[in-house]
């Protein structure tokens, strides 16, 4: 519903979410995880504090920082790439 002071849930639009939409958040969640993992694993000597402690909550399931992971995600994407294919160098 948008009011004068934007937008809000009523009861009427707040809902439980339905199986299947909790096994796609679920996907959603992991692929955070092992994406943080993969950061930590490659260039943690590289990252600010705040992104080590966005990767750290993400890899113990605590909260994820969709921002600043998809952030690091994209500026080191040819890391995480090679360390989910099992290269270590």
């Amino acid at each position: 519903m948008i009011t004068e002071h934007g937008f809000f849930d009523t009861a009427e639009t707040i809902r439980e979410n339905t199986e299947a939409e909790d096994v796609v958040y679920s996907a959603i969640g992991e692929e955070y995880a092992e994406t943080a993992e993969a950061i930590l694993a490659t260039v943690r000597r590289r990252l600010t504090s705040r992104e080590e402690d966005a990767c750290e909550a993400a890899t113990n399931g605590d909260r994820i920082d969709a921002t600043v992971i998809d952030m690091l995600k994209n500026q080191f994407s040819r890391e995480i790439a090679l360390w989910k294919d099992g290269v270590t160098a």
